[in-house]
């Protein structure tokens, strides 16, 4: 079913972002498959597991390379070990916010790595949409559409806590009380000088 939903994804809905907030222990080749051709189109973000150090990084999230996978901190920006299974050696090991997290007023609150997934693609979002209304990116979009684009952006605005690279995205402004296009252009270029690094 879910490697359905992925090739859907790619051939049918040709969407730019994928989350997969489901994380299995074993390796579905099927899926593996699926993902490797998905990934050459469009992000995926996965899940990394809530397992704490019981158990490692599930699949697909332990994908390097072909999905972006998340991992959870709290609302100061802390890497939750309660939550998140140990950091990779190899790979970036990007958390965002998914401790508490409130999806909607008078709703429960909810942890896990899933919300950081789903924050995660949602801030990709915004920045694939400010590429696209954004003279200064206009020839980086299409290295943003791929893992080790977007990688660069967030590694552009992250704070390594306890080997985490935990997600700070006001990072890449320049200060708060800039006039709004200084600020875009700031942004833009923050933008524009990660993902150069990255393919220089």
């Amino acid at each position: 079913m879910l490697q359905q939903a992925i090739r859907h994804a790619r051939t049918v809905w040709k969407v730019d972002i994928l989350t997969l907030a489901s994380g299995f222990n074993s390796i579905h080749e099927g899926m593996v498959n699926e993902i490797r051709k998905a990934s050459k189109e469009m992000l995926i973000f996965a899940a990394a597991s809530n397992s704490g150090n019981i158990g490692p990084i599930t699949f697909p999230a332990n994908l390097v390379g072909q999905v972006i996978c998340m991992f959870a901190t709290d609302n100061n920006v802390k890497a939750n070990t309660n939550i998140n299974p140990a950091p990779r050696a190899r790979g970036y090991n990007f958390a965002m916010f998914g401790v508490g997290v409130v999806p909607y007023p008078r709703d429960k609150p909810q942890s896990g790595t899933s919300m950081s997934t789903f924050i995660g693609a949602a801030v990709a979002g915004m920045i694939l949409d400010f590429a696209h209304h954004n003279d200064v990116l206009a020839n980086t979009l299409k290295y943003l559409k791929t893992v080790a684009g977007m990688e660069a952006v967030f590694n552009e605005m992250s704070t390594e806590d306890l080997k985490y690279d935990c997600m700070t995205p006001w990072k890449i402004r320049s200060r708060i009380g800039m006039p709004r296009e200084e600020e875009r252009l700031v942004i833009a270029n923050a933008i524009a000088r990660a993902v150069d690094r990255r393919f220089e």
